[in-house]
């Protein structure tokens, strides 16, 4: 598969295209094998949050959570993982791969 990252684009058409850094690497034990699917949203009290699949240094699927490093930002170029991640492990003896 290679290095699983999260692509960052943005674009004031839908049509034409401009590609930013990526917005997730995997460099944490987490998601050291990749940061896979995900999804963002805004919370009600404005601030924005990002959830998505990492696969551990075991190769075992969990959740994790991110937030902008900048909410001022409008392209949101940098994220920060949540200190508190993995949010969801699968039970024990459950391989989630």
């Amino acid at each position: 598969w290679g290095d699983i990252v999260w692509g960052h684009a943005v674009s004031r058409d839908l049509i034409h295209w401009f590609h930013l850094p990526f917005a997730m690497v995997p460099d944490q034990w987490y998601d050291i094998n990749g940061v896979w699917t995900g999804s963002a949203t805004i919370l009600p009290d404005g601030q924005i949050v990002m959830l998505y699949t990492g696969s551990t240094d075991e190769n075992v699927q969990v959740q994790n959570l991110a937030y902008p490093a900048d909410l001022l930002d409008p392209l949101l170029l940098d994220w920060v993982k949540y200190s508190g991640n993995p949010v969801l492990v699968p039970p024990p003896g459950i391989r989630a791969q």
